[in-house]
């Protein structure tokens, strides 16, 4: 899938892992400096309020850079990491 929002060009990949992958990158290809709420907006756009997201920082070794883009990753519906807004109730803390 291909989309287009603003400044930006977004391309989402389904077919490789359960995860959704959404790769931004701008169509001037300057470097992507969207802020938070912006990445949130395109999210929600492809997948939904619900979907859960995360962006990767990998190590060195695993560090693949073509051009300047942005990553985001979906996990599948009911999936999350345990850390986050939500991290006291999943370890059952007050």
């Amino acid at each position: 899938m291909y989309y287009k929002r603003g400044v930006y060009e977004v391309r989402v990949f389904e077919e490789f892992t359960e995860f959704i992958h959404i790769a931004i990158n701008r169509k001037d290809r300057k470097p992507v400096t969207a802020t938070w709420d912006v990445l949130y907006a395109i999210k929600n756009d492809l997948v939904g309020e619900d979907g859960y997201a995360v962006e990767v920082y990998p190590d060195k070794a695993s560090l693949v850079y073509e051009e300047n883009m942005r990553h985001l990753f979906v996990f599948p519906e009911g999936e999350r990491l345990p850390l986050g807004p939500r991290w006291s109730r999943l370890y059952g803390e007050q």
